[in-house]
């Protein structure tokens, strides 16, 4: 069995992915770092040459942590070595940040902010929530 074998098939394009599966997808990346501190900057480093994926992922991990106090938690603790790999790589030649829109987006996301779903009907309760605590 694949990771993909229970997702709903799109035919050729491949899984159209939803916001709500990228945030899955980050707070598992994030409660999985209480266990292996250094997964989420291992992630995000092979991302540094896909600007758009790399804005995604960032911003769906402010959306998780936004949501989830262990995510909060796992967030603080990982993120300056998410933001070191991704400065790092730029430094580098990476050409993260040259993508006049994603690359810019990405850069904006380098600075972690609460941030609400799409789909959230009341996003200022979840990021006062956040805030909080």
């Amino acid at each position: 069995m694949t990771l993909t074998s229970g997702l709903p098939s799109t035919g050729d394009e491949g899984y159209d992915q939803h916001d709500d599966d990228q945030y899955a997808v980050a707070e598992a990346i994030l409660e999985a770092a209480s266990a292996e501190p250094g997964l989420p900057a291992r992630f995000v480093a092979g991302l540094v040459g896909h600007a758009c994926a790399l804005s995604e992922t960032l911003r769906a991990m402010t959306v998780a942590a936004t949501y989830s106090c262990n995510a909060r938690s796992a967030l603080k603790a990982i993120w300056p070595a998410v933001m070191t790999v991704i400065l790092d790589a730029a430094d580098a030649g990476a050409s993260v940040f040259d993508d006049l829109s994603w690359g810019d987006q990405a850069l904006a996301e380098l600075v972690p902010r609460s941030s609400h779903a799409t789909a959230d009907g009341n996003p200022m309760a979840a990021i006062s929530a956040a805030r909080d605590g």
